[in-house]
């Protein structure tokens, strides 16, 4: 679905779970960031993240992912830019692990986890195309990078 098409749904704090901000500067005329939160459709107990149950309260399993999309003009600029949104995407109250790894058809992957297993980030870039994604849940990011690396 376009990030256009995305729909607002209004969440305990008044935000919107799903959400697409689109965003302009000089060196990435056209970038984005995606929010996307979700439930499980059983309450009760669910490994990883949780979240209250908006309709009883009860804990569910809510995996959350924010990503954010660059198309940049300057293609040596892509891992820098990566390196810096991976950063803005870090959680301050958690001790981080790197990891970097070759992907075909990517100039650079880097994975970062946290010793809890709940918290992930990744960095993706190919040319001057760069996804970055920041994500609460049971899956594991780096099994899904054939279907991540289709963004770019």
């Amino acid at each position: 679905m376009p990030w256009e098409e995305l729909p607002d749904q209004p969440s305990l704090d008044g935000k919107a779970e799903n959400y697409a901000q689109l965003d302009f500067s000089l060196l990435a005329p056209g970038w984005y960031t995606v929010t996307q939160k979700g439930y499980s459709p059983q309450s009760g107990s669910q490994p990883n993240y949780f979240s209250p149950d908006p309709e009883n309260g009860e804990a569910r399993y809510a995996p959350s992912l924010d990503a954010t999309y660059f198309d940049l003009l300057m293609p040596a600029l892509a891992r820098p830019v990566a390196q810096a949104q991976m950063d803005l995407y870090r959680l301050v109250n958690l001790r981080w692990t790197y990891e970097e790894s070759a992907w075909p058809g990517l100039d650079f992957v880097i994975h970062a986890t946290e010793p809890g297993g709940v918290w992930q980030r990744l960095a993706i870039g190919k040319g001057s195309r760069v996804a970055v994604f920041r994500y609460a849940g049971q899956e594991d990011l780096k099994a899904r990078l054939p279907l991540l690396s289709q963004t770019l």
